[in-house]
């Protein structure tokens, strides 16, 4: 399995787009794709925007991790902040990288792919002296993963977005040492 960095193109786009789409709307992933892809291509505008792929041994892309540099303005950020007391926004936000994405086709999920992507993008990104992301208050796999690699939970449940489930906000400091 080779990790690379994705290049800022629309066929990398679009592969990460399809593993995404795979893993989070598996019964028509198709339904999402230019969504997801529009998406990608926002976020590779922001500064600070590192991307990784997994490619199988077909060339096809089989996992997807990526994240930008936090920054005041960007919606997300915006959306975390009003769950953060002023001490907690300087702790977690402040020269921060937003860990937007890590996701593994289904048929090569527990193959330490995604482990390795956590790996290879935390050590991209070891410039920042934090990193945060939200997933899924029920997403066992995915908390067990990051609490393995270090991650704390900052808030247990929130609701960043109306439409989105509940989740829980996660930090990591030890960016250093990836």
């Amino acid at each position: 399995m080779d990790i690379s960095n994705v290049n800022n193109g629309k066929g990398d786009f679009e592969g990460m787009a399809a593993v995404y789409c795979r893993v989070h709307h598996p019964a028509n992933p198709e339904n999402y794709l230019e969504r997801m892809k529009e998406r990608i291509q926002k976020h590779a505008g922001y500064p600070g925007f590192r991307a990784l792929k997994a490619i199988n041994d077909t060339g096809v892309p089989v996992g997807i991790a990526y994240g930008y540099t936090s920054m005041p303005g960007q919606f997300y950020r915006s959306k975390i902040e009003s769950f953060l007391d002023e001490q907690e926004r300087r702790a977690w936000l402040d020269n921060c990288f937003e860990f937007v994405e890590l996701a593994v086709d289904p048929a090569y999920q527990r193959m330490q792919i995604g482990s390795k992507l956590h790996d290879a993008l935390l050590k991209e990104s070891s410039d920042h002296a934090v990193s945060i992301l939200t997933t899924q208050v029920d997403n066992r796999a995915a908390k067990s993963l990051y609490e393995s690699k270090g991650w704390k939970v900052i808030k247990y449940a929130i609701r960043p977005v109306e439409t989105s489930p509940l989740l829980t906000l996660m930090g990591n400091s030890q960016l250093s040492g990836f």
